[in-house]
């Protein structure tokens, strides 16, 4: 009886050294050290992240979306799923001792030091994140001014989330070119280099819409057919930025302008688009069969942002800008059904 009480004395002294050596360690360094985990990512005001390379992003809220300091707008999907991860990812345990010293000198040398601010402009949390962890299950974390890194991760994710704090400019940049809901688009007009007698504009600031073109089209005005055009210029991205290419400029001035656009919305906002055509390359689908002098069926270049950037275009995207003023004076075809079968009389263009 008295050998069972001792063999129990020393599992219990045993069981208070492993939970205080191992468990109450933990649980002191997660308290002060380990707080990683963003539960409100409303609160956060701005974001700033800095690679040990040099380079940098802010991200700052304003009550019409996240911007950068550039004038940028942010792109949205990378924006979400930043803030998904502060949500949801939490210190999985301290880095072993064994590991300390190793781990500590990878973030100093290579790591992105985040920093997170409140509506209000103080600082939240500041961080490091390093790379990943034993088999990319986790990512190597270290407070700001703590003394022990963490192994952080999304609980039943299995992956590492450095990806997650880019400081590339080309991953934040929204995209879109022009993106307005139709009744947000104030004017819009379109002028073609080569067939000026196809340009026109559109004003929607008032009650009905009013089309104008030098080539004066003949018949009334399809009010339908502008109020279809006016829902084109929601979501249109470019494929992406051409920016630091060597001898863009010389490539651009060696092409032909294909058009002039000019969007402006009614809270002031205003996009000047050159749309150039561009050469064709290994991508263009109509290499095999194209002749001389002809361009790159699909992309074009165009100049964007008062002349700051220069993107790919898709022709899939924009194409449906490319009307002449005479679709807008044409009548919508007539339909006829005689005998069961549909007679169509089609304009040239819808």
């Amino acid at each position: 009886m008295q050998k069972t009480i001792f063999y129990l004395l020393v599992l219990v002294i045993l069981g208070a050294g492993v939970y205080y050596f191992v468990f109450k360690e933990h649980d002191l360094y997660s308290k002060d050290e380990a707080a990683f985990t963003v539960k409100d990512v409303n609160e956060l005001g701005k974001i700033f992240l800095a690679s040990s390379s040099g380079r940098s992003i802010t991200l700052i809220r304003t009550d019409t979306g996240w911007v950068m300091p550039q004038g940028y707008r942010v792109r949205q999907g990378t924006l979400d799923n930043l803030l998904r991860v502060l949500h949801t990812q939490e210190a999985k345990y301290p880095v072993p001792e064994s590991q300390h010293n190793m781990v500590v000198k990878v973030l100093a040398g290579s790591s992105v030091k985040v920093e997170l601010y409140d509506r209000e402009g103080e600082k939240m949390n500041s961080f490091f994140v390093g790379g990943s962890a034993g088999n990319y299950s986790g990512t190597y974390m270290l407070q700001e001014h703590a003394k022990r890194p963490y192994v952080v991760q999304i609980p039943n994710f299995d992956g590492f989330l450095t990806p997650s704090y880019s400081t590339d400019i080309d991953d934040w940049r929204d995209r879109s070119v022009i993106n307005l809901q139709p009744d947000e688009v104030k004017h819009f007009s379109i002028q073609y280099a080569q067939d000026s007698g196809f340009s026109f504009a559109i004003d929607f600031s008032g009650d009905k819409p009013v089309v104008t073109s030098s080539g004066q089209p003949a018949g009334p005005l399809n009010e339908r057919r502008v109020r279809v055009y006016q829902k084109y210029f929601s979501e249109n991205y470019c494929e992406g930025y051409l920016n630091g290419i060597d001898d863009l400029d010389s490539i651009i001035a060696s092409v032909p302008l294909f058009c002039q656009m000019d969007v402006t919305a009614r809270n002031g906002w205003h996009q000047h688009i050159d749309i150039y055509k561009m050469p064709l390359n290994k991508r263009s689908k109509n290499l095999r069969v194209a002749k001389e002098g002809d361009y790159d069926i699909d992309r074009f270049y165009g100049v964007i942002n008062n002349y700051r950037d220069t993107v790919l275009m898709q022709a899939f995207t924009f194409d449906k800008f490319f009307r002449r003023a005479q679709d807008f004076f044409v009548e919508d075809p007539s339909v006829e059904l005689m005998k069961g079968n549909i007679k169509t009389n089609t304009p040239s263009q819808n």
